[in-house]
């Protein structure tokens, strides 16, 4: 829990719109337009996705800090609650339209997550090569 409060203090309240009480704002930057082309959500899509890809590089910056650092997880030396939480939302983004491309950090960490001795990928999660 303290891994995962440390990424909504340090990373996804910097420049994004999220109140201090929401404890899942940062979920809520990945998901929309994932939800929007799946599942048919009425919103702002492109609103949706600008919002995730300032998330993602966010996260991928903070990813290539602590890569200098040696460091592949979010907070600390070994997958936290806060790259749990983040992955799925994140590995499944091109659904919703906003690849992995422009986030080389947010690539290798993915690769990372798939290395993990019995890391099982749900049903469309990519490979990430």
């Amino acid at each position: 829990l303290r891994s995962l409060a440390h990424l909504q203090r340090s990373m996804f309240f910097q420049g994004l719109p999220v109140p201090p009480d929401d404890h899942q704002g940062w979920q809520r930057r990945f998901a929309p337009a994932r939800l929007h082309d799946v599942l048919g959500y009425a919103l702002n899509v492109e609103s949706a996705r600008a919002q995730a890809q300032r998330a993602f590089a966010i996260l991928d910056d903070h990813l290539a800090e602590r890569a200098i650092l040696g460091k592949t997880w979010i907070v600390g030396d070994a997958p936290t609650i806060a790259d749990i939480a983040c992955f799925p939302y994140i590995a499944l983004s091109g659904d919703g339209g906003i690849g992995h491309e422009p986030y080389p950090y947010l690539r290798n960490w993915m690769r990372a997550f798939r290395k993990l001795p019995r890391f099982h990928a749900m049903s469309g999660i990519p490979e990430f090569a």
